[in-house]
């Protein structure tokens, strides 16, 4: 779907990409990783031809990136930033309709389709359609980003630190709520993050960047349990298969035992059912009818260990 091929961009002398190269699959979800400054997010518009490469290749949907013009590319992608990028004086549903506007859609096919996106992204389109930006909580912002980045239905989502500007409660129902809809969706997207916990809860693969270079990749576990790099092992830290326990939901590990008391939301991660445990000094809590146990979340690290070895 996407494939970069010894890409180099230099910028008056300075190398942010040095000669990298990547393929993307179809309906995966691709995450960049790495600390600031390591040339993830210039590797991104690099792709849509927001800036041009120094060197290399790029192909997107198997041609190169040069076939496209410039207006034909950017439709197929939707693009989302860390500041929405909403145009302030349009309505919601107006900054949802941009992209179909530009194509030519009917206007009831673009009024449904703002309706649609709005529904998926857990907006209701009777309370947000009309309201401008400015009245839109941080969280309500990224929805409409996302809603709109998808109105034209275009096959490749990139996302550049998507949440990072929203409070940390917002940002982690935002990530599950992504990750439901991607699974749903099945775009092909690329998304670059700096926060480990954002990259393992929803990377198929990821590629860790440093300075320019890439130094690993592969799916998460992967990664975090056969490092190739001592900077690998540094990044992740000791607790990086902790971390792995992100990327499972507690409701998939449960006993048909039901327990007593407030049980835990379905949509509970390993890590998450994990921490409540510990807070609370118990082994076992109730989830969806029946209940998650300590001793089930150390066998998933048991033989994490063991493929480890």
């Amino acid at each position: 779907m996407i494939k970069l091929q010894n890409v180099v961009k230099n910028y008056e002398g300075y190398e942010a990409v040095k000669g990298i190269s990547l393929e993307v699959k179809e309906g995966e979800l691709y995450v960049l990783l790495g600390p600031s400054g390591c040339g993830k997010s210039t590797t991104l518009r690099l792709i849509n031809k927001m800036i041009d490469r120094t060197s290399g290749e790029i192909f997107v949907e198997g041609e190169p990136v040069d076939a496209f013009k410039v207006e034909s590319l950017r439709k197929k992608m939707g693009y989302v930033i860390q500041s929405t990028g909403l145009f302030p004086h349009m309505s919601v549903e107006e900054n949802i309709a941009t992209v179909p506007r530009l194509l030519k859609w009917k206007e009831e096919d673009i009024r449904k389709r703002g309706e649609e996106m709005l529904r998926l992204v857990g907006l209701s389109p009777e309370v947000y359609g009309k309201k401008l930006p400015k009245e839109l909580s941080g969280g309500e912002a990224q929805r409409v980003g996302v809603a709109r980045a998808l109105a034209a239905d275009p096959h490749i989502l990139l996302m550049d630190e998507p949440f990072g500007a929203v409070d940390p409660i917002s940002r982690v129902r935002l990530q599950k709520e992504f990750r439901e809809i991607q699974k749903k969706l099945g775009k092909t997207v690329i998304f670059v993050t700096h926060d480990v916990e954002e990259a393992l809860l929803l990377a198929d693969r990821l590629c860790l960047m440093k300075e320019g270079n890439i130094v690993q990749e592969g799916t998460p576990e992967e990664v975090i349990l056969r490092p190739k790099d001592p900077f690998v092992e540094d990044f992740f830290g000791k607790e990086g298969t902790l971390s792995l326990l992100t990327r499972f939901k507690a409701m998939d590990f449960r006993e048909e035992k039901p327990l007593p008391g407030e049980p835990l939301p379905e949509e509970t991660t390993l890590k998450e059912a994990l921490s409540t445990m510990m807070l609370l000094g118990v082994g076992r809590l109730p989830i969806g009818g029946g209940s998650i146990t300590l001793a089930a979340i150390m066998e998933v690290i048991r033989r994490w260990s063991h493929e480890e070895e």
